[in-house]
C-alpha cells in the first residue's frame, strides 16, 4: 500500500515536472520579447520626434528664404511706383500709368502679405 502510494507521489510528481524547464523557459522568452517590443517602441517614437524636429527645421528654412525673397521683391516694386513716371514716355495716356500703379501697388499689397505669414509661419514652427 505505502509502495503503491510512492508510486503514485511519483508519477504525479513526474507529470508536473513533465515540462516545467519549458514552461519556465517560454515564460523567460516571453518576458524578454516583451521587453524588446517596449525599446522598440521607445526607439520608434524617438524616431518619430527626430521627424518632427527635422520638419520643423525644414519649414523655418524656407519661411526665411520666402522672407528674403519677398522683402526684396517688395522693394524693387516700390522702387517701381516711384520711378514709374521716369519709365513711361511723356506721351503715355493717363489711364496706362494709372493701371501700372494700381497692379504694381496691389503687387505691394500681396508680397506684405506673403511677409506677414511667412514671418507668422516660422513663428509657429519655431514655438512647436
Amino acid at each position: 500500500m505505502v509502495l503503491g502510494l510512492i508510486a503514485a507521489g511519483y508519477a504525479m510528481w513526474d507529470m508536473v515536472s513533465y515540462n516545467r524547464k519549458n514552461y519556465f523557459f517560454d515564460n523567460t522568452i516571453a518576458q524578454e520579447r516583451a521587453f524588446q517590443e517596449q525599446d522598440m517602441r521607445i526607439e520608434q517614437f524617438a524616431l518619430y520626434r527626430e521627424d518632427v524636429r527635422d520638419l520643423v527645421e525644414l519649414t523655418v528654412g524656407k519661411m526665411d528664404l520666402y522672407l528674403i525673397a519677398a522683402a526684396l521683391l517688395v522693394d524693387r516694386t516700390i522702387v517701381m511706383i516711384c520711378k514709374q513716371n521716369e519709365a513711361f514716355p511723356s506721351w503715355s495716356p493717363e489711364w496706362a500709368v494709372t493701371l501700372n500703379a494700381m497692379s504694381l501697388a496691389s503687387g505691394v499689397f500681396y508680397l506684405l502679405l506673403a511677409l506677414w505669414l511667412a514671418m507668422y509661419a516660422s513663428i509657429s514652427a519655431q514655438c512647436f
